[in-house]
């Protein structure tokens, strides 16, 4: 399956319960080596990489731009070899996305549809909301921990929204539950009130 993580940048501020959660839903990503697809943003999307890429998913960080939190990625990659050399066995691919608008298309549609606000962004806001398209779109189920201010979480959030796509919002306090029972097979009764 194809699991879009995504969420604020304040990972940190958030109430433990809220994080403890997302990172176990990371956890199972990787265990039933699913595909995680994130945006490499600080906070909820690089710790959705890093954990659910250590514990067995497939990785496809979509970046707004090339160069986007590179000094980041530099170090996660530096770290996976640094765990080949100890024996950890950390062989599954990361695909790089990176947002174009003269080739996405649809990815720059997006944030005209559901972006309340599009005509005020900055080059930069847009690509960041368009690539957000990308992150969500052809997901089996996104799992989102927003922040206060929604920001591109509220715009992913609102795409799958648009989109049909199963959505778990991990400032609920059931949301890992519902996330379970739907992996699980479960369909019906854990999307009830997502």
């Amino acid at each position: 399956m194809r699991i879009a993580m995504i969420g604020t940048r304040k990972f940190g501020e958030q109430p433990a319960a809220f994080t403890e959660d997302y990172i176990q839903a990371t956890h199972l990503v990787g265990q039933m080596h699913d595909v995680c697809v994130t945006g490499a943003a600080k906070g909820s999307d690089q710790v959705a990489a890093r954990e659910s890429y250590l514990y067995g998913a497939e990785l496809v960080l979509v970046l707004p731009w090339l160069g986007y939190e590179r000094a980041w990625y530099e170090e996660f990659i530096r770290s996976i070899a640094l765990d080949r050399l100890r024996s950890i066995v950390l062989d599954r691919p990361i695909t790089t996305m990176i947002y174009r608008s003269q080739r996405h298309h649809d990815w720059t549609e997006s944030v005209n549809k559901w972006h309340p606000a599009p005509s005020k962004l900055t080059p930069a806001s847009f690509a960041l909301h368009a690539r957000n398209y990308g992150i969500v779109f052809g997901a089996d189920a996104v799992c989102a921990l927003p922040g206060a201010t929604l920001g591109g979480t509220g715009q992913g959030m609102r795409i799958a929204q648009g989109l049909g796509i199963p959505l778990f919002d991990f400032s609920r306090i059931d949301a890992l539950t519902k996330f379970e029972a739907w992996r699980a097979g479960a369909y019906e009764d854990s999307l009830a009130a997502c």
